[in-house]
């Protein structure tokens, strides 16, 4: 986790989780092994999170989400359409009672 003094006037701060991950899947024309069909895919996780010294129990988020795939497979939308080859952005107001 990587933190950084954004406002340090306010005493706001940001902390960051890089994530990496690869996913190694069955050939997606093996319907028995690989029942939704989805290709290997690798994936990146981004998220920073604010800390904002007036609001303690608010921790707003923003969250960077990209998916690819790898590897052989045929060219057919139906094997990386809402699967792979993706970015996804989210903004989360996370609040601690």
């Amino acid at each position: 986790m990587y933190s950084v003094d954004i406002l340090r006037d306010h005493g706001s701060t940001s902390q960051t989780i890089l994530s990496i991950g690869h996913q190694w899947k069955l050939s997606v024309l093996d319907t028995e092994a690989n029942k939704y069909a989805v290709p290997d895919y690798t994936q990146i996780n981004l998220d920073l999170f604010f800390l904002v010294k007036q609001l303690k129990n608010l921790k707003p988020e923003l969250l960077f989400v990209t998916k690819f795939a790898n590897g052989d497979f045929p060219n057919n939308p139906n094997f990386y359409l809402n699967k792979t080859d993706l970015f996804h952005v989210d903004f989360i107001l996370n609040y601690n009672f």
